[in-house]
């Protein structure tokens, strides 16, 4: 494999700094960004304040979170204000160090001193009590003509040629950025920006969970390319392995040993993410609330009434198959899957965490919508429903779907260990913008993620859902015969 040039910066990054102007505007201790006057941002900085005082609309209704939006952008600039709230506890412990509104600052500082091309921020503040952190600011100036990767990708119409011009642009920015020294938690696709040009610009964005380092290794390398890669749904084999072609220089054996090793990788990150999850997606937050509901209690995105979930039921029994082998149970309900089951609340969060999961692993799984438990180990949670989406059982003659299913059974075997009894009925076929088509796990316990997990292999994925097919066949037509 090509062997990578390490650089090494002795210099601390909140160094870099040293040499940009301070100063107090309302109350707040401002850092500029090096090469800008107090004078000049002094005005920005102080209608920016103003906006927030006189109501200005948050973008992010979180915990300790806030975004505005200030300035129309047709005769002056739009300005993005990024306010973080740490509560008692927190703000003692970020006493000796610098708020995430400074290291945001810094390391667009020090990747621009490493000629990366990253938007830097016009300011950012902090206000405490004492050696206390109490809240930090982070102004940015929003740029126009440049989308995020993630709602690129999901963009109808999209040729292929495009696609694959983003993603090889996207290899060459991750590479640059792991030579660079960035290790960055959250490395995923809404956190680069697109410029359409020739060739592709690519921005990276949002250094809220990043830091520099001396050397990126290949443990860390590997984790960060296999979280970006598995966000990107519905991209091929063939587009992975461009990006990582691209992040190779152009080295096919490179490129073939990182695809190799992101696939070992794959169950290890899996389970990380799955960790985070549980221990943070039953938290009231900027996307989920904790919600009740008569005797029900649970989690629920905070974009979703409950009210929509209460209706009747519309929908029938699906078609016959053999007797489940699990207590779990889903349903279409109108626009929504609903799965129920028993299960006590640690449960019930165990099975969102592994819900959320698949939907942001590439879409393996639908959106989650809320997930509620009764005292008497009674669960259900909701899932968003495509117009489109059938289940396996009822398109078991179509050939196509069967095709959509191995490629999703491929997947989930790179993972986890799947459940050998898992349902046709509890996989979804849905179609996509393009035409073709696309399957999702509807039973997200199913899986055991970075259990025994092995090399995907297509051969056996199409095997696996043969035999489940052809007990559904051989149970209907038991039935018939008795029937008869």
């Amino acid at each position: 494999m090509q062997n990578i040039a390490w650089e090494y910066y002795p210099r601390s990054v909140s160094r870099l700094l040293s040499s940009a102007e301070r100063c107090e505007i309302g109350g707040i201790c401002w850092r500029l960004a090096p090469g800008t006057s107090s004078a000049a941002a002094r005005p920005a900085i102080e209608r920016v304040l103003q906006e927030i005082a006189d109501g200005a609309a948050n973008l992010r209704d979180g915990r300790r979170k806030e975004l505005y939006r200030i300035g129309t952008g047709a005769r002056e600039p739009t300005w993005l204000v990024k306010v973080q709230r740490y509560d008692h506890g927190a703000g003692w412990l970020q006493r000796r160090r610098g708020s995430k509104a400074f290291r945001e600052l810094a390391i667009a500082v020090a990747l621009r001193e490493r000629g990366i091309d990253v938007p830097l921020p016009l300011a950012a503040g902090e206000t405490r009590t004492g050696a206390r952190l109490d809240r930090c600011y982070l102004i940015l100036r929003m740029l126009h003509d440049v989308s995020d990767l993630r709602t690129l990708w999901h963009q109808h119409g999209v040729s292929r040629s495009r696609r694959s011009a983003w993603i090889a642009g996207l290899g060459r920015s991750a590479r640059r950025l792991h030579d660079a020294g960035l290790l960055q938690e959250d490395f995923a696709p809404n956190n680069f920006l697109l410029r359409e040009a020739d060739p592709i610009e690519v921005l990276p964005i949002d250094f809220e969970r990043a830091r520099i380092v001396h050397r990126v290794g290949m443990t860390r390398r590997r984790r960060m390319i296999t979280r970006l890669q598995q966000h990107l749904a519905d991209a091929s084999a063939a587009d992975k392995l461009r990006f990582l072609q691209s992040y190779s220089e152009g080295d096919r054996a490179a490129a073939r040993h990182w695809w190799r090793s992101v696939a070992a990788a794959s169950p290890r990150v899996a389970r990380l993410d799955l960790a985070r999850l549980q221990r943070n997606a039953a938290r009231d937050g900027r996307r989920i609330r904790r919600v009740e509901w008569g005797d029900w209690q649970g989690v629920a995105l905070r974009d979703v009434p409950l009210v929509a979930l209460a209706r009747e039921r519309t929908a029938g029994p699906l078609a016959v198959e053999p007797a489940p082998t699990q207590s779990f149970q889903v349903e279409p309900d109108g626009e929504l899957w609903c799965g129920s089951g028993a299960g006590s609340p640690a449960e019930a969060r165990k099975l969102w965490a592994h819900a959320l999961l698949l939907f942001s692993w590439g879409m393996l799984g639908p959106r989650p919508l809320a997930c509620l438990a009764r005292d008497d180990d009674r669960l259900r949670i909701w899932f968003a429903r495509d117009p489109t989406a059938r289940t396996l059982l009822q398109l078991r003659h179509l050939a196509g779907a069967h095709d959509a299913a191995a490629v999703l059974v491929d997947r989930l075997q790179g993972l986890g260990r799947l459940d050998p009894w898992v349902s046709p009925r509890k996989i979804a076929v849905i179609r996509r913008p393009d035409g073709g088509l696309r399957a999702q796990l509807l039973a997200p316990t199913a899986l055991r993620v970075g259990r025994a997990a092995r090399q995907a292999d297509p051969r056996s994925a199409r095997k696996f859902l043969e035999q489940r097919l052809q007990e559904v066949d051989q149970h209907v037509e038991s039935i018939r015969e008795n029937s008869s």
